[in-house]
């Protein structure tokens, strides 16, 4: 029998509009009910009610733009992440893939290794080994968890440090840079208005919304983050769907690594791990439940603006780093909070 972490609960026919799959909590407090799946547009409007008349300029566009740039390639982790966390399981990789990626495509791309033959120099064939090497990264954990039974907080930690440190092994700890100059510019060029890694962030949510909403893929993430052992009972492929689940957060992670790759112009053996905490973030505030069995892409989208709002906000009050993370802190667990409430209120439900 596969192993999740997410709970087991009794089988329900019904559910709800927002997603396919959710149980339906008809007895929870009509804020919570209001909340579910808007907790991220929530946190957005009550921050700038806070917010703004200690920061008005952070009305303009050039401020409003520079909220979404920043948050493209954190958008791009969420989404990955909350695919894992729908199923009940967690990934702590994100730093360890980003890493990895970065140096293996920048490697390739300016030629760091003789051996390597000279067609692995096109950008587009590194690209793709770049987004191939995250979704198998992503798909070996998803095989420990549901094959050899692994706990998901182990495997994906323990691939973190494995993953970090070959990066740093690869490269002796230094930053590769001299990335292709037309690549940069294909890279940061602007559409109406918008760099391309926000086209490809928007892009991204799209398809992880009809995913989620409209394919039997998204019925069996829902199913098995639910309870895993009625959806195999049910016919229901659990093996691949944790599989396929986590293969999706390694080719998200990957594709962002070469996002921020792109705007770093360079490719560094480290990243900080505070981007998994921002990506488990937005996830939560956008209404996935840790526990697993519920997300939405929207909310996703929504989670995300609301952690980059929070930081440019901050940077412009010219405060410091730790009063953004306090902030971010305090945020993510008012949606802990509202997601512990929502779990409450089903298992109330199920009782009666």
């Amino acid at each position: 029998m596969v192993r999740t972490s997410s709970p087991l609960t009794a089988p329900s026919r019904h559910t709800s509009s927002h997603t396919p799959g959710q149980i339906e909590q008809r007895s929870e407090h009509p804020l919570l009910a209001a909340l579910r799946g808007r907790t991220g547009v929530f946190c957005i409007a009550l921050y700038l009610l806070c917010i703004y008349p200690f920061c008005p300029e952070l009305a303009s566009t050039g401020q409003v733009l520079a909220v979404v740039h920043n948050a493209a390639p954190l958008l791009v982790l969420a989404l990955g992440q909350t695919f894992v966390l729908l199923l009940g399981g967690i990934d702590l990789s994100v730093s360890g893939v980003i890493a990895l990626v970065s140096i293996i495509s920048a490697s390739f791309i300016t030629r760091q290794w003789a051996w390597a033959p000279a067609w692995t120099a096109e950008p587009s064939l590194s690209i793709a080994a770049g987004l191939l090497l995250g979704a198998v990264i992503g798909a070996v954990h998803g095989f420990a968890v549901s094959v050899l039974s692994l706990p998901a907080f182990l495997v994906t930690m323990s691939s973190m440090m494995i993953l970090g440190g070959a990066a740093v092994w690869i490269t002796h700890g230094e930053r590769i840079g001299d990335l292709p100059i037309p690549l940069l510019d294909a890279a940061q060029r602007h559409y109406f208005g918008l760099d391309i890694s926000v086209w490809i962030a928007i892009s991204l949510a799209l398809v992880a919304l009809i995913v989620l909403r409209r394919t039997l893929w998204g019925q069996w993430l829902f199913a098995v983050g639910q309870n895993a052992r009625a959806a195999y009972l049910a016919g229901c492929p659990v093996t691949w769907v944790l599989i396929s689940g986590f293969a999706w957060c390694g080719a998200c992670s990957a594709l962002a690594a070469l996002l921020y790759t792109a705007r770093m112009e360079t490719a560094s053996p480290t990243f900080p791990g505070e981007i998994l905490l921002d990506a488990i973030g937005a996830a939560v505030i956008g209404g996935t439940s840790l526990s697993g069995g519920a997300a939405s892409a929207l909310g996703v989208v929504g989670g995300t603006l609301a952690i980059s709002l929070m930081a440019q906000s901050l940077t412009l009050l010219n405060l410091a780093h730790w009063h953004v993370l306090m902030a971010k802190g305090s945020v993510i667990l008012l949606a802990a909070f509202f997601d512990a409430r929502r779990r409450a209120a089903s298992a109330a439900e199920l009782r009666s």
